[in-house]
């Protein structure tokens, strides 16, 4: 059985029995962690007119280059602006710098500060992301802040989505980013799917057992219920697309090896 239908049979499982074995390199998470205590650096947020800033030159010429890529596409996709500080050193309090930057930017922004010489980390988002995005996104950093690798920690800050919102909630990645979620809806079990918004449209108006998406972006992902129209044929299917969304949307240098062979 090739990862593809493996992946497939999963999701099979999740919707009918309960969470599958996954295929190989496929990462799976479940309920969110508690909360970590932030402290953030307080800085004018006027002054914070680029989306990277790093006065404290820890960044590569390639680091902000990518960190500008993944900026721009999470504009583009979900309507949300990230901004990343570098300083030297930064005074203040965290709520102080958090409301001031987010009165500033407005709800649809979030900022990561580093004040690299005295280690202030910070992270906030507005309202407009999703509640557990700031915890997720705290701790793909903090990793790589351990080992002083601050352009990786903004990379990976960048690539973070939100926990799974409630315990029940799981999560299926590939580098990271999410291509299923599976929960129970209304006593189903169902699957939460990506992909293009014309098909995620099509699909909706082909299959009477597929509608919009529980508590994601409706645009870009959808919800597959238990039913009638729905086998197992077309679930691997919906998956493999979903996977393959995912990935045509990372950088070259980050999809993962041999990602076409995997859903053929």
């Amino acid at each position: 059985m090739n990862s593809c239908a493996r992946i497939g049979r999963a999701a099979v499982a999740a919707l009918f029995v309960g969470l599958g074995t996954l295929a190989p390199g496929i990462t799976q998470a479940g309920a969110a962690p508690s909360p970590q205590q932030m402290v953030l650096a307080q800085a004018d947020p006027s002054t914070v007119t680029q989306k990277v800033t790093d006065n404290a030159g820890v960044l590569s010429s390639s680091e902000k280059s990518q960190l500008q890529e993944k900026i721009t596409s999470l504009q583009k996709d979900e309507g949300l602006i990230l901004y990343v500080v570098f300083e030297n050193t930064l005074p203040g309090t965290a709520q102080d710098y958090a409301d001031e930057f987010i009165d500033a930017k407005g709800p649809n922004s979030a900022v990561y500060v580093v004040s690299v010489e005295d280690r202030k980390v910070g992270v906030q988002t507005g309202n407009a992301w999703s509640s557990g995005r700031s915890d997720a996104m705290y701790d793909a950093a903090s990793a790589h802040l351990a080992e002083d690798d601050f352009g990786g920690s903004a990379l990976a800050l960048a690539d973070a989505e939100s926990y799974p919102f409630v315990e029940g909630w799981h999560a299926w990645r590939v580098r990271g980013k999410w291509f299923m979620l599976a929960t129970e809806y209304k006593g189903q079990r169902v699957l939460i799917l990506k992909a293009p918004p014309e098909d995620v449209a099509a699909l909706q108006e082909g299959y009477a057992d597929i509608g919009p998406a529980y508590h994601m972006n409706k645009k870009h992902w959808y919800t597959v219920f238990p039913g009638p129209s729905i086998t197992e044929q077309l679930i691997t299917e919906l998956v493999q697309e979903s996977y393959m969304a995912v990935v045509k949307g990372m950088p070259k240098a980050q999809r993962p090896a041999g990602w076409q062979e995997a859903v053929k």
